[in-house]
């Protein structure tokens, strides 16, 4: 009996175990897929970048990526950016911005603020909304020039108009707290309102307390239930407690309003197809 549990245990781990032959055979396919994308691989790079030092900017962007990324072969960000000037010498803003994100956080070159105030400037005026952003942020922080309140306002209101989320919550962090800027709740309101649109629900807390206080705007308990409704079900941990305090400020029947106006507005934000 024992003899026979013994042969049947072996026998089930020889099943379990590939033979040689699988694994010389296992071995030899990924040899060759290996040999056949390292082929392919290189065929493509020598392709790009006789397209690139023929001048195609298109090229030049493509094959920097792929030293930057190092998604398809390892990084190296001298080549990175040596064809990313190419291309932001022909005026290509995204390899401009990312000449600014190389300078500005020492990919592969000394940190250096300067040429990454002048790359990510040079994307911002091609309407780049993250150079415009970046560019904006260096103002304010002044990193690399002297802090100028007035220039990183200007550049975070292009992005934010370009729905930058980044922009779209500094720049309602700005006004809503005076730093930087005049206080401006409507302000505030305005961009943060935005950002609730896409389903932050930071801002969807914010812009409920605006709502509640009459800050930037006329006080609207209903408006502001709403929208504590409204991050609640999407699970902000504070907006729960408020909803319920903002619902003793109104009536049963302004709540079964509110809540399906709430429960349609969430899935206008949340559903989108």
């Amino acid at each position: 009996m024992k003899s026979t549990f013994i042969f049947i245990l072996f026998l089930t781990t020889m099943l379990a175990l590939p033979s040689k032959a699988t694994e010389t055979k296992t071995k030899t396919v990924t040899k060759t897929v290996t040999k056949t994308f390292t082929a392919k691989l290189t065929a493509d790079l020598d392709s790009l970048t006789k397209a690139a030092e023929q001048g195609d900017v298109n090229a030049q962007y493509k094959i920097a990526n792929i030293y930057f990324t190092g998604k398809e072969t390892p990084v190296d960000y001298k080549l990175a950016r040596k064809w990313y000037t190419k291309a932001a010498e022909q005026n290509d803003a995204q390899a401009q911005y990312n000449l600014g994100i190389i300078y500005e956080n020492a990919k592969g070159v000394t940190q250096d603020y300067k040429q990454a105030l002048k790359w990510y400037n040079k994307a911002a005026e091609n309407s780049f909304a993250s150079a415009q952003f970046n560019l904006g942020n260096m103002y304010y922080k002044g990193k690399g020039i002297t802090a100028n309140n007035q220039l990183a306002v200007k550049w975070l209101i292009k992005a934010a108009q370009q729905n930058d989320i980044d922009a779209l919550n500094f720049i309602g962090l700005l006004y809503a707290t005076g730093k930087g800027v005049e206080q401006d709740h409507s302000q505030a309101l305005k961009w943060w309102t935005k950002l609730a649109e896409f389903g932050y629900t930071d801002p969807q807390f914010s812009i409920a307390y605006l709502h509640s206080e009459g800050l930037g705007t006329k006080k609207d308990d209903k408006t502001a239930y709403l929208w504590y409704f409204i991050a609640a079900k999407h699970g902000h941990i504070g907006a729960k407690p408020q909803r319920e305090k903002q619902a003793k400020k109104l009536s049963e029947k302004e709540i079964r309003e509110m809540n399906t106006k709430a429960n349609t507005k969430y899935e206008e934000i949340y559903n989108k197809t």
